[in-house]
């Protein structure tokens, strides 16, 4: 082609025209980058926009008045709910669904036998996909039983973790690594224990964590990257109840107890998570007062790094925090909600749901309202990816019925604006994969159910 022609002088002058655009923009890049850079000098924070869910669909049936459900997601996106379905013969049974990422929901699961009464169901899913589901079932003796199953692959059969025990929770690291702890009576007490679990491999022989001879209950754990975990748990002394912690390093042996808040403070409620460098976070509710404990009730925490001690207790917001939920992501930073009741005790006038972030090894924020001011909003539940992507899920009753709310938040930005999920649920819970895929399940709500009756169980995931 000449290069005098009207052609080449074409292509010249789109060359042109394109490196004026990249010119363009960089520059535009450059500005915005300057921008967002000048508003954290500033001190002001990006609010993140709000998530899009799917519409509701019905997966299972649960207890009208007490449902017992729980929900895990894989890092691409494959998510598994596990809950207890209560017959008209033959007593509760766990089930499970589960769904691969943007795909539909499978068909109900049947994992315990139809001849107990099978409750508190717990399930945890690590990165895979792979799912482990623990429960306790009742029936001439009452026995832990735990089942797994591969990512897109079947349920095993169940295997009995404890001859006796209640109140089971488990939990599984990145690489498939589990523990679950639970409650068992013995002639002086209630003593909490654990198995281990590597992954795809068998369950180890229960180890017991607390004093023989005392009462401990509501065990929780948590799971690290490479099968670290550390286990809470409430104790009993006297007229009092303390949080107590027991650790391990990955496939080791458990730590004697080591008690988390006051020895003189009436504590309950204990929650617990774990990053992958080994930081781990503890919270839990207080009282704030003595007997009859009606002053209202404090949000606390204790935090440990990797192989070191616990720190001193802390408190976070005021004296009305209930409904304790926590968790932390890979790097470290813990996000704690709660319940605040408004007004003050017995006057109460309103409930809110409140959260409140630390980044490793830092300070607590001070307290962030997620819930509408005007309402009674309760019982929160939030999820976090390991990349700091985070929902807080919660119910609130309206004029005509209970609503599902959410909000989310990237990595350093503000809180977005609630959304309503549904104006007809209760009880809700979240799961969010490190892609940020999240699901959300709940109760139906139906003011005229009959109270002796089932209720849907329904979930809608982020589109």
């Amino acid at each position: 082609m000449p290069r005098s022609s009207p052609a080449h002088q074409s292509v010249r002058s789109v060359a042109w025209l394109a490196s004026r655009r990249r010119v363009a923009v960089s520059l535009v890049s450059f500005v915005g980058t300057l921008l967002a850079a000048m508003a954290l000098a500033s001190g002001a924070v990006a609010k993140t926009s709000p998530l899009a869910f799917s519409a509701p669909t019905v997966i299972g049936t649960v207890d009208s008045t007490a449902p017992n459900f729980d929900v895990g997601i894989g890092d691409k996106g494959e998510a598994v709910v596990l809950w207890t379905h209560y017959y008209s013969t033959g007593g509760p049974v766990v089930e499970a669904a589960s769904r691969p990422a943007a795909g539909a929901w499978s068909t109900p699961d049947a994992l315990s036998p139809n001849n107990g009464f099978a409750m508190q169901s717990d399930v945890a899913v690590d990165d895979k996909g792979d799912a482990i589901a623990v429960w306790a079932r009742y029936g001439g003796s009452q026995a832990v039983e735990a089942a797994s199953r591969p990512a897109g692959g079947p349920w095993s059969t169940p295997t009995v973790l404890s001859a006796s025990g209640g109140s089971p929770h488990v939990a599984v690291g990145d690489t498939g690594d589990a523990v679950a702890v639970w409650t068992r009576g013995t002639d002086s007490g209630v003593v909490v224990e654990a198995a281990s679990r590597p992954p795809r491999g068998s369950w180890s022989t229960p180890t017991a964590l607390s004093a023989s001879d005392t009462y401990s209950s509501n065990p929780q754990v948590a799971v690290g990257k490479t099968g670290d975990a550390v286990a809470v748990w409430t104790r009993g002394t006297d007229s009092r109840v303390v949080v107590e912690a027991a650790s391990r390093p990955p496939r080791g042996s458990w730590s004697t107890p080591t008690a988390l808040s006051a020895r003189n403070t009436y504590s309950f409620n204990p929650q617990v998570a774990l990053s992958d460098h080994g930081e781990a976070i503890a919270a839990w509710n207080r009282f704030s007062g003595g007997p009859p404990y009606d002053t209202g009730t404090v949000v606390e925490t204790a935090s440990r790094p990797a192989g070191g001690p616990w720190s001193p207790p802390a408190t976070l917001g005021d004296t009305n925090g209930w409904s304790l939920q926590v968790t932390v992501d890979h790097k470290g930073e813990a996000i704690a909600v709660w319940t605040r009741y408004t007004g003050s005790t017995p006057d109460i006038s309103g409930t809110l749901v409140e959260a409140a972030s630390r980044p490793a090894r830092g300070t607590w924020s001070t307290p962030t309202q997620l819930s509408h001011t005007n309402g009674w909003s309760s019982s929160p539940n939030v999820a976090v990816s390991d990349k700091g992507h985070a929902v807080v899920v919660w119910q609130r009753p309206t004029g005509s019925g209970v609503v599902v709310e959410a909000t989310s938040r990237l990595a350093g930005a503000a809180w977005s604006t609630p959304t309503t999920l549904t104006d007809a649920g209760f009880s809700p819970k979240v799961a969010v994969g490190n892609k940020g895929k999240a699901v959300i399940v709940w109760a139906r709500y139906s003011a005229s159910w009959p109270y002796d009756t089932d209720t849907a169980l329904e979930a809608a995931a982020t589109t």
